[in-house]
């Protein structure tokens, strides 16, 4: 009896231990998309008023740990057509070797969109774009692992982008301009995203998104990559980590309203 009992003891302790060492982590956020107030012309240029009275939304690690060295903002505005993402990148050597579509450009200085817009990942989508304006575009399914030269062959029809760069967009082998930024714009058409429950969204709809930048330094920087998120995934290190998404609500109000 006492055995049974000293046995029972031991196996509530180990319980209460791992319930210890189970790690809480903070909910995702969340983003009011609302609309735009001008017609948005994908230059790279953010001129218009819609993107001045978007809100900013400043990427952090990947781990949740800290604010990049070299800062990210996000801003996202709709209207009846699309959905417009913007990235301003500070980034003192800009560098790029890929210019064909649907290369590797994770492997170099990329910024990243995904969209989940059932919220189930199947599919969801990933738009990439490099200092060269070069674009990755992929459709993908979370119950379809592996499946990325399925996804490579999906292109996104009407998808517009732009990129303007402040300083030079060189080789591996650059120096450093603290001065240097990017700025990537890009147009989603949403009649191409065969997924949506509604096209276009309705106000109060909701998708599963996230917002990435890898930066790496060039060879001439003694420095480590930095991997930047709008929603930080904390225990993962795969941008695919898509229960990690924040939540994007669309909204009929207008950008500029507070």
């Amino acid at each position: 009896m006492r055995r049974t009992v000293a046995l029972g003891l031991v196996i509530v302790l180990l319980a209460a231990c791992a319930r210890k060492e189970v790690k809480e982590y903070p909910p995702p956020p969340t983003l009011t998309c609302k609309r735009a107030i001008d017609a948005i012309k994908v230059d790279g240029a953010l001129t218009e008023k819609s993107w001045q009275s978007a809100q900013p939304l400043e990427l952090i690690l990947r781990e949740g740990t800290a604010k990049p060295k070299y800062p990210t903002t996000v801003r996202v505005v709709w209207d009846d057509k699309m959905l417009y993402v913007a990235f301003e990148c500070v980034d003192p050597d800009i560098w790029t070797t890929k210019t064909r579509r649907d290369d590797k450009l994770w492997e170099e200085e990329v910024v990243e969109v995904f969209l989940d817009p059932t919220g189930t990942g199947d599919p969801y989508f990933e738009f990439e774009v490099n200092p060269a304006n070069t674009v990755v575009d992929l459709r993908l399914m979370k119950s379809l692992k592996g499946m990325l030269r399925r996804g490579v062959m999906w292109d996104c029809k009407g998808l517009r982008t732009a990129v303007k760069v402040e300083g030079k967009i060189h080789s591996w082998d650059v120096g450093k301009d603290e001065k240097g930024r990017w700025t990537v714009e890009m147009g989603i058409p949403f009649e191409s995203l065969d997924s949506l429950p509604n096209c276009p969204p309705k106000a109060g709809d909701s998708w599963k998104v996230n917002f990435y930048r890898v930066e790496r330094p060039a060879a001439l920087r003694n420095e480590d990559d930095e991997y930047s998120a709008w929603s930080p995934l904390y225990y993962a290190k795969s941008y695919h980590t898509l229960e990690r998404f924040g939540t994007l609500i669309f909204s009929d109000q207008p950008v500029a309203t507070k």
